[in-house]
């Protein structure tokens, strides 16, 4: 004879049991989110602090070329400052010098190869710091983008940066540009822009296509206040990963006043 077996009713779970079990559920999905955040971050962040000691290894002297500077910025005597001056100098109006905007150039010229300085730009207000062609025109209007032979990145009334693409790219940086390292890899039509003191990238420039040799470019104005203080192309010999190498000799051609 079959015996009756008796079937135990299902358990049901509480709804404020449930409840907890839902939000801890949520919880391990959102620190297990958080985690792998943390982690990419970290990776991204070694990379690029890997990234900026490799353009440091080609690291190069750079001066400023008083030929080219207009007549109401001033340079410093080692030429590695560059300040505005509301009284313009008396200077001959050479074919290498710029006449109508507050620009000047820097040595030497690069042909081939990567290349890599640094510039103090402080709390100064207007800047304008990168590279450009030895062939941009420097009589009358600049107007700095990439179709004229300019890559360059600027701040504006210290407030705003921007890379001057075509059109401009605004750059929303999380701390303002006190040192700026500029890399040059000529061959392969980049030019990058560091934020120094925080060990990070800032924007990039692909895909340039450089028409002969290019040189630093720097451009500032007055605006009162700090912005008084220069611009400083900042030694390269006490750097992370410096060694005493200086680019590629081999690849750039020294303009002398």
């Amino acid at each position: 004879r079959a015996e009756r077996i008796r079937i135990p009713e299902p358990w049901i779970t509480p709804p404020d049991l449930q409840e907890k079990i839902h939000i801890f559920a949520q919880k391990c999905l959102f620190l297990t989110e958080s985690l792998k955040q943390f982690t990419e971050k970290m990776q991204s962040d070694m990379e690029k602090i890997q990234e900026l000691r490799e353009a440091q290894l080609y690291s190069v002297d750079v001066t400023l070329d008083p030929d080219t500077a207009y007549p109401s910025l001033i340079l410093s005597d080692n030429l590695r400052q560059v300040r505005y001056s509301y009284l313009q100098q008396d200077l001959p109006d050479n074919p290498e010098r710029f006449n109508l905007f507050p620009c000047v150039l820097g040595s030497p010229c690069f042909i081939a190869g990567r290349h890599y300085w640094e510039v103090e730009v402080g709390d100064k207000a207007k800047w304008t710091i990168g590279v450009c062609e030895d062939s941009v025109c420097r009589k009358g209007g600049v107007t700095s983008a990439p179709q004229n032979g300019f890559w360059a990145v600027s701040l504006w009334y210290g407030k705003e940066y921007w890379a001057l693409t075509s059109p401009m790219t605004a750059l929303p940086l999380r701390t303002p540009l006190q040192r700026v390292g500029i890399f040059l890899d000529y061959d392969a039509g980049e030019v990058s822009f560091y934020n120094v003191t925080e060990r990070c990238h800032t924007f990039t420039f692909s895909h340039a296509t450089f028409c002969g040799p290019v040189r630093p470019y720097f451009s500032l104005s007055y605006s009162g206040g700090k912005s008084a203080a220069p611009l400083i192309i900042c030694p390269m010999s006490g750097i992370d990963g410096f060694s005493g190498h200086v680019g590629n000799h081999a690849h750039s051609m020294e303009t002398s006043p």
